[in-house]
């Protein structure tokens, strides 16, 4: 029902149109998001094409994943090396078929993804994130960061993919702690199970190919 006032119409306050009205931004610059999110997108693209094609030598810390041996993956590997490599066996094996891609094409392809990353993660305000240090270096130098992101995100509806965040950094796994202070047990068991698949199946293949190798790590182990 619609009251009179002062010759206007005037809409009753209800819970429905208190939080439609709450659910629009107020910050005047909510105004230019959506421009700002369109072109960042289109900019963050045409960076990576030029990567793709060879143009800009940059998605550095990309490189290790793209020259990393998926059967021997620490093969001369050390500290402050270039294309160091150190984590698990099953990442790199994993993205197994993009070994196969020439250098720029792959960069190309993994700064992409980053952009891609970061537009699902930061929605409309991807203009405004995009300015952030962290998150251009993190473009340009083509890290994995953004990925563990989405999996953090989307592990909080579908556990497993928690496994890839441990199977790669490591660290920020400690997330999955979440889960047993909650005492979602079901959760963190298919977290664990699903990253002790992955370390099987990624030690199966390399004791297929380089036996040797296998059975120094299982006794390192």
């Amino acid at each position: 029902m619609r009251h009179r006032n002062g010759g206007a119409y005037h809409r009753p306050v209800t819970s429905r149109t208190a939080t439609l009205d709450l659910a629009r931004p107020r910050i005047p610059a909510a105004r230019f998001a959506r421009p700002a999110r369109d072109g960042a997108f289109l900019a963050g693209l045409a960076f990576a094409f030029l990567i793709g094609i060879g143009v800009l030598p940059f998605a550095v810390d990309a490189h290790a994943y793209w020259a990393a041996n998926p059967l021997d993956p620490y093969s001369g590997a050390a500290l402050a090396d270039f294309d160091a490599y150190f984590y698990s066996p099953a990442f790199t094996q994993a993205i197994w078929p993009l070994h196969w891609l020439p250098w720029p094409i792959f960069a190309g392809l993994w700064t992409a993804a980053i952009v891609v990353a970061f537009r699902w993660l930061s929605g409309l305000w991807l203009g405004l994130v995009m300015l952030l240090p962290p998150v251009f270096i993190e473009v340009a130098m083509g890290n994995i960061h953004a990925f563990i992101a989405v999996a953090i995100v989307v592990g909080f509806r579908w556990p497993a993919t928690w496994a890839f965040v441990l199977l790669t950094k490591v660290t920020p796994g400690v997330g999955v702690l979440w889960f047993a202070v909650r005492r979602e047990w079901r959760n963190l068991a298919i977290v664990l199970a699903v990253m002790a698949v992955g370390s099987l199946v990624a030690f199966i293949l390399i004791a297929m190919k380089r036996p040797n190798l296998a059975a120094r790590s299982a006794s390192a182990a």
